[in-house]
């Protein structure tokens, strides 16, 4: 297989200012692969006094089905893993499968 996809005489650096194409590559802040992560982080539409859902309402109506998973109403307010390690090996046993 070629290492290029793109023709040899195909070049699209012209049309990229060069500042661009020597910024480092990105990665965001909540990847796991990147840095250890705080307990808490918050999102840049994410509460820092919590989740926005009527509480009485959301525990009368959702939390009972969702317990068995291992929610808790606190830990809305946690921004979620990037890799949802957690959360696959919740529906890998959900589905009694080996894990992830």
């Amino acid at each position: 297989m070629a290492d290029k996809l793109e023709p040899s005489h195909f070049s699209l650096d012209f049309a990229i200012r060069q500042s661009v194409r020597e910024a480092p590559s990105y990665a965001t802040t909540t990847s796991d692969q990147v840095q250890k992560r705080p307990t808490v982080v918050l999102d840049a539409n994410e509460n820092a006094e919590g989740n926005c859902l009527d509480k009485h309402r959301w525990l009368s109506q959702y939390l009972p089905f969702l317990r068995p998973f291992g929610v808790k109403l606190d830990s809305l307010k946690r921004y979620p893993s990037a890799s949802q390690r957690d959360l696959k090996q919740k529906i890998a046993q959900w589905r009694n499968l080996d894990g992830i």
